[in-house]
């Protein structure tokens, strides 16, 4: 156990640990699992990290291997083993398939974002059998960015890429990330209004399979009238101090701008504050991005690019055009992809 807690404490202090998984055979929970469970997860520092159950040996289980979870759950909760998600699992082929329905769910375990606000995993449980190839389908294609939620920035690797997203309030900075990232919407602050739901900085990110980066992206508060620029900017100042400290290559800054609401527009030059802390090739690394598309008439749409090119007109690349983000995870990864080989 000692060489287990010591892996421990050091992923905990570098990369950070992101989900603890415990392993049991059906049946109760023994006595060297609970003191198993709370040596490695309840007694310590990092309790706060989200934490699964995988139960195995139910190939013989009916109706489902979920039926296992139903009836033993409350002996669980008894023994003061909480988790915030679990799957039930077989690693025996059968007629019912059971085996490929074991890694499907498995995989969602693994790459799906886990909150921690609540013991409640309802929402989150790998439950009641699904439709295997429609399922492991969608995996493939979370794959490319398995979501990754950094309450602190992790350790600086060599792979790492900085991007800050920034844009006026409602401009849909949260939206890009949550597509981005797959990290649900309502874990990283998508709301549906011009209040800000973000208020202070934030780190999220994912890894790039194309590429092997470990994409790091920065949310901040959004730009208005309520809300100084400058007060904002400074924000990010010292976020690139204290906590960033040259920790990963600043790959860029993405402004993004609505094309469905009138927005006051942040013009380049602002941004130049920021390049004592971020090298003086701050001007190569503004991006100007349009948003929500889907939501203005072309005439609107097209009044309100138009305002941001004039004002953006000096670090826009000749005959390159304006970036265009689709509400989708495949146009954000195109945005971000420039980023990625510079």
């Amino acid at each position: 156990m000692g060489e287990v807690d010591s892996l421990l404490q050091t992923l905990h202090a570098t990369e950070g640990i992101h989900l603890l998984i415990f392993c049991m055979r059906m049946g109760r929970a023994l006595s060297s699992f609970v003191k198993m469970y709370n040596k490695f997860y309840s007694e310590r520092a990092w309790c706060k990290i989200p934490v699964a159950l995988v139960v195995t040996w139910l190939e013989w289980t009916r109706p489902t291997m979920h039926t296992w979870w139903e009836n033993n759950w409350t002996s669980l909760e008894k023994q003061k083993l909480h988790f915030h998600s679990h799957a039930c699992v077989t690693t025996v082929d059968d007629k019912k398939d059971g085996k490929q329905v074991s890694q499907n769910r498995l995989r969602k375990l693994v790459l799906h974002h886990i909150p921690t606000e609540s013991l409640s995993h309802d929402a989150f449980c790998p439950g009641p059998e699904d439709g295997i190839q429609a399922s492991v389908t969608g995996v493939r294609e979370v794959l490319w960015s398995a979501p990754i939620c950094f309450p602190t920035l992790p350790q600086r690797t060599q792979n790492d890429v900085l991007i800050i997203v920034t844009g006026p309030l409602g401009s849909g900075k949260s939206s890009f990330i949550s597509k981005l990232t797959g990290i649900p919407g309502e874990s990283v602050g998508v709301n549906h209004s011009l209040k800000t739901s973000t208020l202070c900085v934030r780190a999220f990110g994912h890894v790039d399979r194309q590429s092997g980066k470990r994409v790091i992206l920065l949310d901040v508060p959004g730009f208005s009238h309520s809300l100084q620029t400058s007060k904002i900017l400074k924000m990010i100042a010292n976020w690139l101090k204290d906590t960033y400290k040259g920790n990963a290559p600043l790959g860029g800054i993405l402004y993004l701008h609505s094309v469905a609401h009138s927005s006051i527009v942040v013009p380049p030059g602002k941004f130049f504050v920021l390049g004592g802390k971020c090298g003086k090739s701050i001007v190569s690394k503004l991006s100007l991005v349009t948003t929500m598309w889907d939501e203005a008439s072309q005439t609107d749409a097209e009044v309100e690019l138009a305002k941001c090119e004039k004002e953006w007109r000096s670090v826009l690349r000749p005959g390159e055009g304006v970036s265009r983000y689709l509400n989708t995870c495949q146009s954000a990864r195109e945005i971000i992809r420039p980023f990625l080989s510079s």
